[in-house]
């Protein structure tokens, strides 16, 4: 499932294997945002992804969510010395687009960068758990530079729990996941930013988040990323859940040449 293999195209390092509870916790130093790279979104969220943390983006196949994944990491590598980890259970990182977005967003030396980037692989909901358990131990011990440093934790995607939240203790599983998660956000003070994907609602063309009701107990803010309706060549992006912003607001948003939001 793991290997620590460095990926071939670039020095990123291939690993093996706080929900806000008071409005003292809002405005507690401990809390912190930082810039996504995009600004649109910077604004939708009320100044950046906080750490301490859930956020959760939703959106249908297509619509552009790993590459909202790999904007943010390449551009917090490229504006900070802080360390982001990429939890890919789809196979979808790609360290080609990472090089490509960094070296746009700054003049520092490739190598430099990439070594703030370590990506986990893992192909079902039990090597998940297996990678968060993994990344809270070096976060405990503090042996590591890297861990010491690290602010952003990326899992693209979430949805690799449906399939067992049909089968006996799926439930059980995606509750522990979800307070996996949480806990790496509130205890260890980071940005925990959480892909799911859409399934079918009821009406024709209808969509909602994948993993249920449950799920969406253990994200603190939540983005959809969704066509328009009324123009399908159209990408619209909306905060639909948050503890301290108004809902509703909607962005319209595309990827430029070298894939970053525009």
């Amino acid at each position: 499932i793991l290997t620590s293999s460095p990926l071939t195209v670039s020095n990123i390092e291939l690993c093996p294997v706080k929900t806000l509870r008071t409005w003292g916790d809002l405005y507690s130093a401990n809390y912190r945002w930082f810039q996504s790279g995009f600004k649109k979104l910077d604004l939708l969220l009320g100044g950046g992804i906080n750490t301490g943390e859930v956020l959760e983006v939703v959106g249908s196949s297509s619509i552009g969510k790993t590459q909202l994944c790999l904007t943010v990491a390449s551009y917090l590598a490229a504006v900070s010395q802080d360390s982001i980890i990429y939890v890919d259970t789809a196979n979808t990182f790609s360290p080609t687009r990472v090089q490509t977005l960094y070296q746009a967003f700054t003049t520092k030396p490739l190598r430099q960068g990439l070594k703030q980037i370590k990506v986990y692989k893992a192909v079902n909901a039990f090597a998940l758990n297996t990678v968060l358990e993994e990344i809270k131990s070096k976060l405990q011990n503090r042996n590591d530079p890297f861990f010491r440093r690290l602010r952003l934790l990326i899992i693209d995607s979430i949805g690799i729990i449906a399939p067992f939240t049909k089968k006996f203790r799926g439930l059980a599983l995606m509750a522990e996941t979800g307070r996996r998660i949480q806990t790496l956000a509130q205890r260890f003070n980071l940005a925990l930013l959480v892909i799911n994907s859409t399934v079918r609602a009821e009406g024709p063309t209808a969509l909602k988040p994948a993993l249920g009701e449950t799920w969406s107990h253990f994200a603190d803010a939540r983005i959809s990323m969704y066509f328009n309706p009324l123009n399908k060549s159209e990408r619209l992006m909306a905060l639909v859940k948050s503890h301290n912003m108004k809902l509703g607001s909607c962005i319209k948003f595309s990827f430029n040449d070298v894939g970053q939001l525009s």
